[in-house]
């Protein structure tokens, strides 16, 4: 019914342990924004903490639980608590939690996906490609902040706006180029197959991994006066950005790189 990883100093179990901070990261936060009188919302925590341990356990069909069922319960418990206006949430979830889910075992060529090399290897591009354009470009904002110099958290009804000083918006320019670059490039050598120099579909994906560790930085520094005050944060950085390195230099390296 399931497996557990071999514990071993290898991308391969690397990959799955960043994948299971990805999911505790989410966890953590759910959690710790819940009050004591919203169940929905340790529920929620909860269903993610099930769903991200059993994809690190390979757990059978855990892949697609966690893409359509934990959304589907969570909208439906959502509504039956009276909270239907963030029922919404549900259909944002499905490629939250639905690609890391299936990226890493996309990544390793797990059999149970039954598909064939080269198939395998264009939608891992695909699905690669729309993770770091949801995270980047439509969960993290970094384009508010780096033209705009402010960004926008919504709070229940309240929105607070937050300005940034010149030093980060400075790095969210930075980041903002490199996570252009870093897909354009990775297209570019992973799915089209050109050759850029000694440039290789991970060295984009590093590119792609330091663009998340500088927009956790810009906005915990604005938010909270600095990273170490939410030290969780630390973690979905690290998982992330393990995520983005770690998937294409196994899917195009080989799980030995």
């Amino acid at each position: 019914m399931y497996k557990i990883p071999e514990i071993e100093f290898s991308s391969r179990f690397v990959l799955k342990l960043a994948q299971l901070g990805f999911f505790a990261s989410f966890v953590y936060w759910t959690v710790s924004q819940a009050d004591g009188a919203d169940a929905a919302d340790y529920f929620m925590g909860a269903m993610l903490g099930a769903g991200g341990l059993a994809l690190f356990l390979s757990v059978p069909n855990a892949r697609l639980a966690v893409t359509f069922g934990l959304p589907i319960i969570v909208g439906v418990t959502m509504i039956a608590t009276g909270n239907s206006d963030e029922a919404m949430w549900a259909l944002i979830m499905v490629p939250m939690f639905g690609i890391p889910a299936y990226l890493p075992d996309m990544a390793m060529g797990e059999q149970s996906l039954g598909l064939d090399d080269e198939t395998l290897s264009q939608r891992t591009g695909i699905f690669y490609i729309l993770f770091a354009l949801f995270f980047i470009f439509l969960m993290m904002g970094i384009t508010d902040i780096a033209l705009d110099g402010e960004f926008y958290d919504d709070e229940g009804e309240e929105s607070i706006t937050y300005e940034v000083e010149s030093t980060e918006q400075t790095l969210s320019q930075i980041a903002l180029a490199m996570a252009v670059i870093g897909i354009v490039g990775f297209a570019m050598t992973a799915m089209m197959g050109m050759e850029l120099g000694p440039a290789r579909p991970w060295h984009f994906g590093a590119l792609l991994a330091g663009c998340m560790v500088i927009g956790s930085y810009v906005f915990e520094v604005t938010m909270t006066g600095g990273i170490t005050e939410n030290p969780e944060e630390m973690l979905w950085a690290l998982s992330i950005g393990g995520i983005f390195t770690l998937v294409p230099c196994i899917a195009y390296e080989g799980s030995d790189s």
